[in-house]
């Protein structure tokens, strides 16, 4: 994956969290068009990328589901997917570095909470296959425990077990608990606890696509849990100014908000930050 364009962000690697970073429903307050990201936020991507720099999404959805939600924008860096658990070609797709955990146990872990925990109502299996495999009592569906474990392949990128509103904190306090030293757990939205393999979060795997493409800055911003270590390894992480107050602690910068086109305006920082260095 060759960057052959030089400039001022030559060396710069870029990865932005998706959903309620640079996605969202509103791109302004005042109206709420089809969810999509602003043209100013597209131009300023490519701004970036046409001066050296290399750009790309890291997000808890499927690598193909990033690139085609977004055609307008082409990513010149490893797309970073099932929240750390695929590195994957922004070319072709194709796997760099992929990470999985063996279903059997995990689907067993799944379903003694969902029926001793009343707050856990359902979980959702991203299988190794790129097939989903979802279930939640929300919505009237009561699995059958061997026929659902039977239809998934023997391992998975990532499991979420859904929980209601009120019992997110707690189960997911547990889960650290009982998880935390072989997994790593997190939380893209309220209601889904997602677990990874601990060596293939978003943070190991922007460390590991910093040394890939020999990038020397590593930039990373987010709004959510599952963003937390990517922001912490970063030379500079960025927080939105919609972020959850654990991911503002521990960001380097806050910026403003996904509504206000969060990417142009880490753009132009760092711009003004590279002009003023070179004076």
């Amino acid at each position: 994956m060759q960057n052959n364009n030089k400039g001022k962000f030559d060396g710069w690697l870029f990865y932005s969290d998706f959903d309620g970073t640079v996605y969202s429903e509103a791109i302004t307050v005042e109206e709420k068009p089809k969810s999509k990201i602003s043209q100013e936020n597209i131009d300023a991507i490519r701004y970036f990328q046409a001066n050296g720099g290399r750009f790309a999404f890291a997000s808890g959805r499927f690598v193909s589901m990033i690139c085609e939600t977004v055609p307008e924008i082409k990513l010149n860096a490893p797309v970073i997917s099932v929240n750390g658990a695929i590195l994957a070609s922004p070319d072709d797709f194709s796997e760099i570095r992929r990470g999985t955990i063996d279903t059997a146990p995990m689907f067993e872990y799944m379903y003694d909470l969902y029926k001793t925990d009343d707050g856990v109502v359902g979980g959702h299996f991203y299988g190794a296959d790129n097939n989903s495999y979802h279930f939640s009592a929300l919505y009237g569906d009561e699995p059958d425990h061997d026929a659902f474990l039977a239809a998934m392949p023997d391992t998975c990128l990532k499991m979420i077990i859904l929980v209601k509103d009120e019992d997110s904190e707690r189960v997911t306090e547990l889960i650290r608990e009982q998880l935390g030293d072989r997994y790593h757990v997190s939380r893209s939205w309220i209601n889904g606890i997602e677990i990874v393999d601990k060596a293939f979060s978003k943070g190991q795997a922007a460390l590991f696509a910093k040394k890939y493409v020999g990038a020397k800055h590593l930039v990373c911003v987010g709004d959510y849990e599952n963003d937390l270590d990517m922001i912490e390894v970063a030379d500079i992480g960025y927080a939105v100014a919609n972020a959850i107050p654990s991911v503002k602690a521990v960001a380097d910068r806050i910026t403003v908000s996904v509504h206000e086109h969060a990417l142009a305006a880490i753009v132009r920082e760092l711009e003004a930050e590279i002009d003023a260095s070179e004076k």
